[in-house]
């Protein structure tokens, strides 16, 4: 992570932290619900300020439904609840219980996908309420009624996030960062809209109350969205997830300069305990692919929108003559550079092959020169430039339409390249119709385990596609 990077990390690190002292300070005032209203209401007008001045359509209309849930799920209710527990918590107690998570998206995970913790996971859990019960048993303040239930609300806020990441994962494929975060804002804004109105104040609120309102909309939502999509961009959701232990850090300081909390021994030791559950919660399981909880664990305390850029954009590319030829679990990794054509690399078998080159490929007995296989090729070339068509008069801005079309055009040249040499070569198709069936590479049965450090992943099934997370 470079220099310049860092910083980027801190300053999200800062922004996020402040969250906690800037609710604490405008929920007491403005109400839990009116100030959430407040906050996501600016954010979403922030974000779609931002993306009208670069001129980019967001299509917030076409997904309106899941916006108004996940907004619901990821923003609105977590956000209330650390407000209704910030009436009685300190902004140091909340930025820590909050913390807490990546503990509730593996619950989460495992509740509603099946998706066992593991042994080291489960470690992590009960390390989790440990720190927990570290962080409000072992404390000096007296533990009311109240503050407990604050407590419970801010640990709700956390399986909110939780159910939230979830739901953003699935929903928030194929959409840009920018639409999900300004849909997901405009989402909570409607639905807590009728309540704001029941709940709003009588009163009105001192100069503290509407800075911090402005610092939760602006510097903790709309700027730190921009900073978390640029990190994820940059270094990976791997290296940007470490920001979630920064956040308490911050709450910490912000609580203890600005509003002058105290910090007691069980403070820090309850941090410290919940870190490390973090820290094993978070742990990368081995066989673990794309899209796997622990890849797709949402920083603590904050609505992220879509929790792994590697599930941000998703295509299909269909290769030719791979059917048959491959067996069903053959996995491949798929790299994409800058400039030059995608790489399939065999990573047992050694090999490696250009997909612009799968016309040269049917000479080595990869491909079939078969009518049924050009009359193939002649209906995917009339799909891929019937897609061309849809592109070159869709509503998307002109840097996504330009990318888009560049693909589509490269894709067709290839097939009609490898329609023009199945014509050529069709005088010797009997000849070639009795040759020996090559030999099935080496490692077919290979099972590739993507990184997070990779830039795509391709794996083949029965039909001959590659299904490729960039």
């Amino acid at each position: 992570m470079s220099r310049k990077d860092f910083g980027t990390l801190l300053l999200l690190a800062f922004a996020w932290g402040a969250s906690f002292l800037f609710m604490r300070i405008a929920s007491p005032e403005l109400g839990p619900v009116f100030t959430t209203e407040l906050r996501v209401t600016l954010a979403a007008a922030a974000l779609l300020l931002y993306a009208a001045l670069k001129r980019q359509r967001l299509g917030i209309w076409r997904n309106w439904r899941p916006f108004l849930l996940l907004g619901a799920v990821n923003a609105a209710l977590p956000f209330t609840l650390i407000c209704l527990a910030e009436l009685h918590l300190s902004a140091s107690l909340a930025a820590i219980l909050n913390a807490t998570t990546p503990m509730f998206t593996a619950l989460a995970a495992w509740g509603i996908r099946q998706e066992k913790p593991g042994l080291t996971k489960s470690a992590g859990l009960v390390i989790g309420l440990l720190g927990v019960g570290v962080l409000v048993g072992w404390s000096p303040v007296p533990m009311e009624g109240t503050i407990l239930l604050s407590v419970f609300f801010s640990l709700g806020a956390a399986l909110s996030y939780g159910l939230g990441g979830l739901y953003a994962s699935r929903v928030g494929r194929g959409l840009e960062p920018l639409t999900l975060a300004a849909g997901q804002q405009l989402g909570a804004a409607v639905v807590l809209l009728p309540l704001a109105i029941v709940f709003a104040p009588r009163h009105l609120p001192s100069a503290a109350a509407v800075y911090s309102v402005l610092g939760l909309s602006i510097i903790c939502t709309s700027v730190a969205y921009l900073l978390y999509f640029r990190l994820i961009r940059n270094v990976g959701a791997v290296k940007t997830v470490s920001v979630t232990f920064l956040v308490p850090v911050f709450g910490i300081v912000w609580g203890v300069i600005f509003l002058h909390e105290q910090v007691y021994i069980n403070t820090i030791a309850g941090l410290v305990i919940i870190l490390m559950s973090v820290t094993l919660v978070n742990r990368r399981s081995k066989g673990a692919g794309p899209g796997s909880q622990a890849e797709t664990s949402a920083p603590p305390g904050q609505a992220v929108g879509f929790t792994s850029f590697a599930e941000e954009h998703t295509m299909m590319l269909h290769v030719p003559g791979f059917a048959g030829s491959f067996s069903a679990n053959f996995q491949r990794v798929l790299t994409f550079l800058p400039g030059k054509p995608p790489i399939v690399r065999e990573v047992k078998g050694g090999t490696s092959m250009n997909i612009s080159s799968v016309s040269s490929a049917s000479s080595a007995g990869y491909t079939s020169s078969s009518a049924s296989d050009t009359a193939a090729l002649e209906k995917q070339k009339a799909k891929l430039e019937a897609d061309l068509e849809k592109v070159k008069s869709s509503k998307n801005d002109e840097k996504t339409k330009e990318t888009k079309t560049k693909q589509l055009e490269q894709q067709i040249k290839q097939i009609e390249a490898q329609i023009a040499q199945k014509s050529e070569s069709g005088n010797s198709s009997s000849a070639s119709s009795q040759a020996a069936p090559p030999e099935k590479p080496a490692g077919s049965n290979a099972l590739v385990a993507a990184s997070a450090q990779e830039i795509a992943t391709a794996t083949t099934d029965s039909a001959g596609r590659f299904d490729i997370r960039v």
